[in-house]
């Protein structure tokens, strides 16, 4: 027997030609063998896909499905399963993870949980850039699920890190998309311009466009012009077409960077109670 016969049959035994195989035999699918195989490379790239590759899969490492960043916008009548989707892999757990729990000594519970804190917090920040460095971005809600903690305790964590790392950003989903409230990448923006930053390097160190960029320089200017005129934050919202709160953030950084525009500004808070007087009946 010539040593090719020896081997060649080794090759044969393929996922593609498994697949072939099974649509041949099991679903009676005849026709074209070029169409069949063509079915079934697209068979194999489509599980490949959306399982991943095992190769990859060292230990410690989660494989995991989330939303490509090839859609720059979203779009709010577009559904989650519309979007594109990408499987990557993220380094779960490394050998700095369980150097910090073998070298962590017994002590006051307290310190306990603060060395615990400060160790899945960087669980958190590795997790979020390796997976922005696949082209991929996770939500608060994917972080709560992988790290097996509530959304409070995850909210609680970025505030955390954004309070110990001013001049940092985290790739969030919602951060990238400029999604919801929170004026953090707002706020970094504005005070890397006032330091001097050029609005392109501002644009590479934020992760955000240059149009980005320029949109929310915009409303901080307009918010320091009104705010010289002594205008109330309600009034600057109404006027600006923005959140109070992000309102206030700005008027906070052009405090700092300006002392001659310092004045006290604060949110109203509306009372659902009034306290009741002497006299009178709580209601």
């Amino acid at each position: 027997m010539p040593v090719r016969d020896r081997y060649e049959s080794i090759t044969k035994r393929t996922y593609k030609q498994s697949v072939v195989h099974l649509l041949e035999t099991e679903y009676k699918v005849l026709g074209s063998h070029r169409v069949l195989s063509q079915l079934s490379d697209d068979l194999e790239h489509l599980h490949t896909t959306y399982y991943g590759e095992a190769q990859k899969m060292t230990p410690g490492t989660l494989c995991w499905r989330t939303q490509s960043l090839e859609d720059q916008k979203i779009k709010y009548a577009k559904r989650t399963e519309h979007y594109a989707a990408k499987t990557i892999y993220l380094p779960y757990v490394n050998v700095e993870d369980v150097e910090k729990r073998i070298r962590h000594r017994k002590g006051v519970r307290n310190d306990n949980y603060q060395w615990s804190d400060r160790r899945e917090v960087a669980q958190m920040v590795r997790l979020l850039w390796s997976a922005y460095e696949q082209g991929t971005s996770l939500t608060i809600g994917e972080l709560s699920v992988v790290m097996n903690r509530s959304l409070g305790v995850i909210g609680k964590y970025i505030k955390q890190y954004y309070a110990e790392n001013p001049d940092k950003t985290l790739p969030l989903r919602g951060y990238i998309y400029d999604q919801g409230s929170n004026p953090t990448h707002k706020a970094l923006i504005c005070t890397l311009w006032e330091r001097g930053t050029s609005e392109a390097d501002i644009a590479r160190k934020t992760n955000h466009h240059l149009k980005s960029v320029g949109h929310y320089l915009n409303h901080y200017r307009r918010v320091m012009q009104l705010f010289k005129k002594e205008m109330s934050v309600d009034e600057i919202a109404h006027l600006v077409g923005i959140g109070k709160r992000v309102v206030l953030e700005y008027t906070r950084i052009a405090s700092h960077f300006h002392p001659s525009l310092v004045r006290k500004q604060t949110l109203k808070r509306t009372k659902k109670y009034q306290n009741p007087t002497r006299g009178h009946l709580a209601l």
